[in-house]
């Protein structure tokens, strides 16, 4: 899981653009911070923190530094994997209580990730999900708190460029060759001779790929790799402390053992207490520092110290009345301390507007809420491309597509007609002004949709919308025009086959782990986009929906994409799948006592000694 949520690192590919880009348009392009963000933990501070608003290329980094490396493979993870959550007080609620709601957006699976329980012992009664093998629930209530999570989203792996002896003996470190070190791992293998795999580490941390195996990423060979993941943790007690947790204080110390993945926990108890903490180890850095490879030979170069757990960034009790996290920045530009990541803004920016319109929430209106499928990015940058486009150049279909879209609210139902018109069209438009990045010889990541707006907004006539290969000095409007009349062409093609809806564009396929179709869910129609607060895409989506009224008494709905058996066979397997899909609830019933779970129970197990006669090996 800490793979899955923080395993993206653009160390090497940042690297190769800042050297490629320049320091001014790299900043440009990559900026570490939008200023016009919407943050989980505002800030409290007075000055701007200028690490934050530019990076300056490091002394050491040239093209000689990553001489001799090969050609860079892309790497497969996909940073968009978030979350939704928040938590509203009491004096935004009709019952006058707190209520807290939790999204997850995970990649999808049949069995689903998510164990759906409640685990009762003594001095704990908890409800919520957990992952199969983990001893608490990870995200869930009680009758007196309620917690959700969501991907902190900051970088934490950090790549160290090494000079290693031929014999793989040593490394140069401050001046000197010092011995390396490894382990032998003996793998077993059936019918065959033990494998022995050695194991390598510098300073920094393992060095994943090395001359015994190159594995995926031969252009990160003898490289080191800095995580928190490697050092020793206890997440489990964080949890364990959590799900016993019956106040505000007791969170906040269950939480402070929690280390990796950075995540966001929201927080709600129904003494009205609302908060979010961005949560795990925050390495303090230099500005920059881990933003692109570094130099493994150099000890300034290696940090140690982390962000105290009191500097962390938190929100408690705001005057609005709400908390909230979609994965987007955790600080304004006044923190203190440098870090970078991959934040996204557009669910963040909905979710805001949705919570300052109400003060009467209730869970149905909270249900909605996660099931919103409007867009604002499209909604921002819709209006730029019209004022962009040339209507002169468009023939009289073309046009009534672009009158369809400038009446268009950027919502994304399945029976939508105008969204995958938007996708295509912005699709187009971003692959006419990047071009010059397909040029580089390693696969490099492309500015944020939000810098490409801003780009055709203020800088029409930037070089970076000049098409290459052509005679011609194109611009934005250029640009916008052509990328139109090919996505109405695209669009054609699909009205053609009866599939330009929506829903027809975005179908969800829940995959077995073999990817075998027929132990999987495939073809689901959806609304939503990876942009709306329903962030669903055809692969990955809310693995796990909750809302949670607190109160005397919890009132609670959920949902997740799968069943609670993991056999293909059974009628349990995939019994969640469609109601999921349609939008709809499922009550989540907290049992306060055993008689009270046995008086409305259905079916009961119950535990009894071993038949030591049936099995005399056992104790």
């Amino acid at each position: 899981m800490t793979s899955i949520l923080s395993g993206y690192e653009e160390d090497a590919g940042m690297t190769n653009l800042m050297l490629a880009l320049g320091e001014k348009d790299f900043n440009k392009f990559f900026p570490d911070f939008f200023s016009d963000s919407t943050p989980v933990a505002p800030g409290v501070h007075s000055a701007i923190n200028p690490a934050l608003a530019y990076v300056k290329k490091p002394g050491y980094l040239d093209f000689s530094f990553l001489a001799a490396r090969p050609v860079l493979e892309k790497n497969p993870y996909n940073p968009r994997l978030g979350s939704n959550s928040w938590a509203v007080s009491g004096n935004r609620t009709r019952s006058g209580m707190p209520i807290l709601c939790n999204d997850p957006h995970l990649n999808l699976s049949l069995p689903s990730i998510w164990l759906e329980m409640q685990l009762s012992g003594p001095g704990e009664n908890v409800y919520g999900v957990a992952i199969p093998g983990t001893p608490a629930i990870i995200i869930g209530f009680t009758d007196k708190i309620a917690w959700g999570l969501t991907n902190g989203a900051d970088d934490v792996k950090d790549w160290y460029k090494l000079k290693i002896s031929d014999n793989y003996k040593k490394y140069e470190y401050g001046g000197k060759w010092i011995n390396m070190d490894y382990t032998v791992e003996a793998i077993g293998r059936r019918g065959e001779s033990v494998f022995l795999d050695t194991l390598y580490h510098s300073i920094q941390g393992p060095i994943p790929y090395n001359k015994s195996f190159p594995g995926p990423r031969p252009e990160l060979r003898n490289y080191a790799l800095k995580w928190d993941l490697h050092d020793p943790s206890n997440e489990f007690l964080c949890f364990i402390k959590l799900n016993r947790a019956q106040n505000y204080k007791e969170y906040k110390e269950a939480i402070s053992h929690y280390s990796s993945p950075i995540q966001n926990f929201t927080f709600a108890c129904n003494d009205n207490t609302i908060a979010i903490n961005h949560q795990g180890k925050m390495a303090i850095k230099s500005p920059g520092q881990g933003k692109f490879i570094l130099d493994g030979s150099d000890p300034t170069q290696l940090y140690s110290r982390y962000i105290p757990q009191d500097s962390l960034p938190f929100c408690l009790n705001p005057l609005c009345d709400y908390v909230f996290s979609a994965n987007q920045h955790p600080t304004s530009e006044d923190y203190p301390y440098y870090y970078n990541g991959y934040f996204f803004e557009s669910r963040a920016r909905r979710i805001k507007q949705l919570l300052d319109r109400d003060t009467k929430f209730d869970i149905s209106k909270m249900e909605a809420m996660q099931l919103d499928d409007f867009n604002c990015f499209s909604a921002e940058a819709l209006p730029v491309l019209l004022r962009a486009i040339d209507t002169v150049r468009l023939d009289p279909t073309d046009k009534a597509r672009l009158r369809g879209l400038g009446a268009w609210d950027s919502r994304y139902g399945p029976e939508d007609r105008n969204a995958g018109l938007f996708e295509l069209w912005w699709k187009n438009v971003k692959e006419y002004t990047w071009d010059e990045f397909r040029n580089y010889s390693f696969s490099a990541e492309l500015p944020d949709d939000h810098i490409l707006v801003a780009l055709i907004q203020h800088e029409p006539d930037n070089i970076y919308f000049d098409v290459q290969g052509t005679s011609a000095k194109e611009n934005a409007s250029d640009i916008v025009t052509g990328a139109f009349r090919e996505a109405s062409r695209s669009y054609n093609e699909l009205e053609k086959k009866g599939s330009a809806t929506w829903g027809a564009m975005n179908k969800v396929s829940i995959m077995h782990p073999t990817n075998i179709e027929s132990f999987s869910r495939t073809g689901i129609i959806s609304g939503g986009c990876e942009d709306a607060i329903n962030a669903m895409s055809p692969t990955w989506g809310p693995s796990w929906r909750m809302v949670v009224q607190l109160g005397k008494r919890p009132e609670a709905m959920g949902i997740y994409g799968g069943g609670e058996s993991g056999n293909i066979a059974g009628r349990y397997y995939d019994s969640f799948v469609d109601d999921w899909s349609k939008g709809h609830f499922y009550p989540l019933r907290l049992f306060i006592s055993p008689d009270e779970a046995k008086k409305q129970s259905t079916t009961t197990w119950e535990l009894a000694p071993q038949d030591k006669n049936r099995f005399p090996h056992e104790k």
